[in-house]
């Protein structure tokens, strides 16, 4: 088995994978702190893939599970300037979110014809992929939590539920409460997200839109042709990132 973990600002995302038929045996999240339990009825991991965008303190604790309590090394994936077909635009390659690449690699090479790529986490990220893997560029601004979070804490004077308001949010009018102001609000601001991602698809001419992360569902209920829901992005990205790493150590063409 191969245990791999996507370690994001507060949650910790795991999958125990079977390496001969690549079918995930078990699943689940965690958040930062809490205590990550793998089925003992399953074998014991032989190996450790590690996706981690979390602050040091939280990277360096779970790194330490590891070790302890499975007596393993960790092998982390970090940010390339180039792998398979995939072409990074950054100059400095280290500088980017490894989660963001992992969801490239896997992505662009799951969907031809080129792809946008929307991770709707504690911050939200999107990216373009032009046909031939080259890297457009991206976007990195607050998620949809996020931004409910930053207006319940820093307004006193807009009040709110604040463990309604984001998933009660559904239609976009205006409110005539203040609850209903804030969730029409983040609607609001959703939609115009989305439509900006379309009219910047047929510009980059970009075949297919995949959104990952907690809120991918928030910001696209219902996906349509060309629209894919892929929860599992970033850990689908890790086991292709060292499907190639190894293809590369023997000199094999990916």
């Amino acid at each position: 088995m191969i245990l791999q973990l996507d370690a994001g600002n507060s949650r910790i995302k795991w999958r125990l994978l079977d390496p001969v038929t690549g079918e995930a045996a078990a699943r689940g999240v965690v958040t930062h702190g809490e205590h990550l339990q793998l089925p003992e009825a399953l074998a014991k991991p032989q190996e450790v893939q590690l996706a981690s965008v979390a602050g040091k303190a939280q990277h360096d604790a779970l790194v330490e599970w590891v070790k302890n309590q499975l007596k393993l090394p960790v092998h982390e994936a970090s940010t390339q300037q180039q792998q398979g077909c995939l072409r990074n635009s950054y100059q400095e390659p280290v500088t980017m979110g490894v989660d963001r690449w992992l969801a490239m690699l896997s992505a662009s090479h799951r969907f031809a014809g080129g792809v946008a790529v929307l991770d709707a986490g504690s911050a939200l990220t999107l990216d373009y992929v032009a046909a031939d893997g080259h890297h457009l560029g991206g976007y990195i601004l607050p998620g949809v939590t996020t931004m409910a979070r930053s207006l319940k804490q820093d307004t006193a004077r807009v009040p709110f539920q604040f463990d309604d308001i984001v998933h009660s949010a559904s239609t976009q009018k205006p409110g005539q409460c203040t609850q209903d102001c804030v969730s029409g609000g983040l609607v609001w601001l959703m939609e115009q997200l989305m439509a900006g991602v379309r009219r910047d698809m047929e510009h980059y001419r970009l075949a297919q839109l995949v959104i990952t992360g907690g809120d991918g569902r928030l910001l696209c209920p219902q996906p349509q042709g060309g629209t894919y829901i892929e929860p599992e992005l970033v850990l689908d990205g890790l086991g292709r990132y060292w499907q190639l790493q190894r293809r590369e150590s023997r000199g094999v063409s990916s």
